[in-house]
């Protein structure tokens, strides 16, 4: 729910300066969270919530200077480019599918474990293409941080996985733990998963614990 309201107030309130490419991406994403909302909002009907009112930019300003122990300067802006908006995107994205995969065994209506089976496997989907981007982009250099991509994302995997508690539920985008699935050599991540090729799950306390 988290990830779907700041991905659709990303794009209604604020335009991003994306290139055509990651624009589409973006689009595309923020009609899937729109789905999600509807339907959340249906399973919960009068139980649900309204949206709070989200600082977006400085929010993700104070995640990452804490994740990277650094104060941004420039301020870090997530609709500043493509690399700031994917990080910004790809950084909550992996909570939320970790955290649909946890709820599925607290579904006792077979018909709301099936849809929390959608939600897990869209949110997977998307972190996945968010991890492919910023593969792609891994050696870039980001200059609030004086840091690339690949750093960044070490090391608000590690924020997360010090957040959310003692067991492993995040990788960064090379792994080379032999207890971890990754390619010899390349150490490629593109899929966090452990040696069983299994993804992670987080409950939902580990994901409050990450979120607030």
């Amino acid at each position: 729910m988290l990830e779907s309201a700041i991905t659709t107030l990303l794009l209604v309130y604020r335009r991003a300066n994306l290139s055509p490419e990651v624009q589409a991406w973006a689009q595309e994403v923020a009609l899937d969270e729109q789905g999600h909302v509807r339907m959340v909002r249906e399973v919960l009907g009068n139980r649900g919530v309204p949206c709070p009112t989200l600082d977006i930019t400085n929010g993700f300003r104070k995640y990452f200077d804490k994740a990277l122990k650094k104060t941004s300067n420039p301020p870090f802006d997530p609709y500043k480019n493509d690399a700031n908006f994917l990080l910004a995107t790809w950084s909550l994205e992996e909570i939320g599918a970790t955290g649909d995969k946890g709820c599925i065994l607290l579904a006792t209506n077979p018909g709301v474990a099936n849809a929390i089976s959608g939600l897990a496997t869209s949110a997977s989907y998307q972190s996945g293409v968010d991890r492919h981007h910023l593969w792609q982009r891994r050696n870039e250099t980001v200059p609030e941080y004086g840091m690339t991509i690949a750093e960044i994302v070490l090391m608000i995997s590690n924020y997360r996985d010090e957040l959310d508690g003692p067991a492993e539920a995040d990788q960064p985008l090379y792994n080379t733990n032999p207890n971890f699935i990754a390619v010899p050599t390349q150490n490629i991540n593109l899929v966090p998963t452990d040696i069983r090729g299994l993804t992670f799950s987080r409950t939902p306390q580990q994901v409050l614990r990450i979120v607030t």
